[in-house]
């Protein structure tokens, strides 16, 4: 718990180009580009990360730990890359690199991307999936 909110610096958590491309886009599409970060839900800061989506990126077991966290995040954007860069590794890897269920999965959680999936749901028109294919193609 102190690593995470001592402040992280300026390390750079996201190493490949299309995981920070799709990171630039879902940036955009959960608060276009940091400016609205007053989430609807319990989402917080520029990538709209829930709690809990939060809790299973930054391996936190304690609920008084997330709080401090969560806290932390509202104000550092470096902690946020951080969660939003683990979080993008946990989902991608049902998602298996295909950008539809990349967005999907984002908003859904992992789980929900499961039974998308399992569902053979066509995500391509899902709300979430095509403002992200739309901003994605925006940043090239």
């Amino acid at each position: 718990l102190e690593r995470l909110l001592a402040d992280p610096g300026v390390e750079d958590y996201v190493s490949d180009d299309r995981k920070f491309d799709k990171l630039n886009a879902i940036r955009k599409v959960e608060s276009n580009d940091g400016k609205y970060t007053d989430h609807k839900s319990d989402a917080i800061g520029d990538y709209g990360m829930r709690p809990m989506a939060i809790q299973d990126a930054m391996k936190i077991g304690n609920v008084d730990d997330l709080k401090a966290v969560v806290d932390k995040m509202k104000d550092s954007p470096e902690l946020q890359r951080e969660a939003a860069s683990k979080y993008y590794d946990i989902v991608n890897k049902t998602a298996k690199d295909d950008d539809d269920k990349m967005a999907y999965g984002w908003l859904n959680g992992p789980t929900g991307l499961k039974r998308a999936i399992a569902s053979d749901k066509d995500l391509s028109e899902h709300w979430h999936v095509k403002k992200f294919q739309k901003l994605k193609e925006k940043l090239k």
